[in-house]
C-alpha cells in the first residue's frame, strides 16, 4: 500500500473479562519460583566447585522461599477480604484461591523445617 494514500481501518469494539488479579498472583508466584531455582542452582553449583558452606546457602534459600510463600498467602488473604468470600468473581476462582493459599502455606512450613 502506498504510504501517504488512504488505507482501510477496522475498528472493533470488544469487551473482555478482567484477568488481572489472576495474572497479578501467577506472576507473584513465578517470582517465588524463580527465585528459589537461582537459589538452588547457586547451591547446585556451590556443591560442585566445592565451595565451603552450601549449606548455610541452602538454609537462606529455603528461608527466602519461606518469605516469599508468606508474603504471597498474605497478599491473598487482603484480597480475599475479611469474610473470605471475595477472592475472585466466580465459585471457581474462589475455589483456587483457597487451594493456592492452602498448598502455598503448606510449602512455607515446610521450607521453614
Amino acid at each position: 500500500m502506498p504510504f501517504y494514500e488512504e488505507k482501510p481501518c477496522v475498528y472493533i469494539k470488544s469487551r473482555w473479562e478482567d484477568h488481572r488479579r489472576r495474572l497479578y498472583n501467577q506472576n507473584m508466584l513465578a517470582k517465588v519460583i524463580e527465585k528459589g531455582e537461582e537459589g538452588m542452582s547457586d547451591v547446585q553449583e556451590m556443591i560442585t566447585m566445592e565451595r565451603p558452606h552450601p549449606e548455610r546457602r541452602l538454609r537462606g534459600v529455603l528461608e527466602e522461599l519461606s518469605v516469599g510463600c508468606n508474603r504471597f498467602c498474605s497478599l491473598l488473604q487482603k484480597a480475599s477480604g475479611k469474610d473470605g468470600n471475595s477472592a475472585g468473581r466466580t465459585k471457581l476462582d474462589k475455589e483456587r484461591a483457597r487451594t493456592l493459599l492452602r498448598e502455598v502455606e503448606i510449602i512455607g512450613k515446610e521450607a521453614r523445617r
